[in-house]
């Protein structure tokens, strides 16, 4: 049977994998051509960012269809238990789907179970208001209780930016509403950084993509649906492997790590949100 069948039939048997698997693998193409067309009149960082991506791109995908090769040589099909094993050796250890209040409620009180106590707490979001840009909201308080670094990434507040404009109408909202609760957010995040807590923020200017929560050991992923709101779409748990393996909490640490890196750190002290 040809590479191609083999994996055809790998992936019908096993959608949740085929899923994650087809998103990482879409996400790190996705991510090429932003980042190339972001920095397309410097020939050396569009050079740099295609041969990473590429290779990771490449890499990840010869790793899975070596892995299907064996199973198709060795004549047997994933049952439940295996792809159990499969999956906690990928270091997935939750998923929760998003369909309804029942469900948002899970997810929610899973999350604010796994941000208490840890050291520190990176977060990928658009507004973050409903997440932790408000004093009501659900994760504000792990925020605030966090010891140690809470860097975030949020959608960038000023005028110009046009993927809050492009956003706000693809989930048919205002954009001055859409904008207000950025500004909020960090009008809150301002307020914690006057009380001594250790924050850092940083602006992305294009359309989100992934929402990450990342913390000491674990990485909580979702994806922006892009014609509707986040809490849409399900969410997947990452435990990180403490044996030293690497798995999908490397991975998406990484995904924030370098995004981090290509971003200027705001100074909250002195910026204005109201001047935006």
């Amino acid at each position: 049977m040809a590479l191609s069948s083999k994996v055809t039939s790998f992936f019908n048997s096993s959608p949740f994998l085929a899923n994650v698997l087809s998103s990482i693998f879409a996400t790190l193409l996705i991510e090429l051509f932003k980042y190339v067309e972001s920095n397309r009149d410097n020939i050396e960082l569009s050079v740099v960012a295609l041969q990473e991506v590429l290779t990771g791109a490449i890499t990840t995908w010869f790793v899975v269809s070596c892995i299907i090769v064996v199973i198709q040589i060795g004549g047997w099909m994933l049952n439940k238990r295996e792809l159990a094993a499969l999956s906690t050796h990928a270091g997935l250890n939750i998923y929760l789907k998003n369909f309804g209040e029942d469900d948002e409620r899970e997810i929610q009180k899973s999350l604010i179970d796994s941000l208490s106590g840890v050291r520190t707490i990176k977060i990928l979001a658009a507004t973050g208001f409903n997440t932790f840009g408000d004093q009501k909201s659900f994760l504000y308080e792990a925020v605030e209780k966090c010891p140690g670094l809470v860097s975030i990434i949020m959608l960038s507040p000023h005028e110009e930016n046009e993927a809050s404009l492009q956003r706000s109408k693809a989930l048919s909202v205002y954009n001055d509403d859409y904008r207000r609760e950025i500004i909020n957010t960090i009008t809150v995040l301002k307020e914690l950084r006057s009380k001594g807590k250790n924050i850092e923020l940083r602006f992305y200017n294009h359309l989100p993509l992934w929402k990450l929560y990342v913390t000491d050991d674990e990485a909580w992923v979702q994806h922006y649906n892009p014609n509707a709101h986040v809490s849409t779409t399900p969410i997947y748990g990452f435990k990180k492997n403490n044996k030293g393996q690497c798995n999908f909490y490397d991975f998406f640490s990484d995904v924030f790590d370098r995004k981090s890196l290509r971003l200027e750190k705001v100074d909250l002290d002195v910026f204005d949100p109201s001047n935006v």
